[in-house]
């Protein structure tokens, strides 16, 4: 009999503890993330849009040329701020993603993503900070780090944020499938600039 009410105990103590980090998960999602203050709104527009759209058109336009006359040549690409949000929103229009409100701030050799998940009863305030790295002559997303709320979150969750954030870039910017092959990324306060060599095919 002592047996069994100890098992009881014991799982009475269990199960008050898995409540207790439920509600504290619960209570830590819902607080601001510390980086939330420093995030910069920035401007939306259709014109946005468009510049940004002709940019990719004569970037291309400039590989295939070189392509075509089998020169290794070089070019680059300056994306802003208002233009890469202004892409990101009309994509997201498009495809149903959880994000109830998305923004990118370029500034301090980072990439900084802010976000509300959207989840009924509970906004999930999200913060991001990464780096835009080179492999393999492509561009790559490597977040450094990440909040969800003030929930403490395993360094592990950071490669999925990153798996993300390279879906989202190459959404809203650069085929992958462009015959160049990148060598210089730089991050200044409003805009990235990606510069690379076309490929003799």
């Amino acid at each position: 009999m002592r047996f069994v009410r100890g098992c009881f105990t014991f799982l009475g103590v269990i199960t008050f503890l898995v409540l207790l980090a439920i509600v504290a998960g619960y209570f830590l999602l819902a607080l601001t993330p510390p980086l939330w203050s420093q995030r910069v709104p920035v401007a939306l527009s259709a014109e946005a849009v468009e510049s940004l759209n002709q940019k990719l058109e004569t970037l291309q336009n400039e590989i295939e040329a070189a392509v075509e006359a089998k020169q290794e040549r070089e070019v680059s690409l300056v994306i802003t701020e208002e233009e890469a949000n202004s892409k990101l929103v009309e994509v997201l229009a498009e495809d149903k993603m959880p994000f109830k409100e998305i923004l990118f701030n370029f500034r301090e050799d980072n990439v900084f993503g802010f976000s509300i998940l959207d989840n009924p009863g509970l906004k999930i305030k999200v913060v991001l900070k990464a780096k835009l790295e080179i492999a393999e002559g492509r561009t790559k997303v490597v977040v450094e780090d990440l909040n969800l709320g003030k929930l403490p979150l395993p360094k592990s969750m950071n490669k999925w944020a990153g798996y993300i954030m390279q879906i989202l870039t190459e959404l809203i910017t650069i085929p992958g499938e462009l015959p160049w092959q990148i060598t210089k990324i730089q991050i200044s306060d409003g805009e990235v600039t990606v510069t690379g060599i076309t490929k003799k095919v």
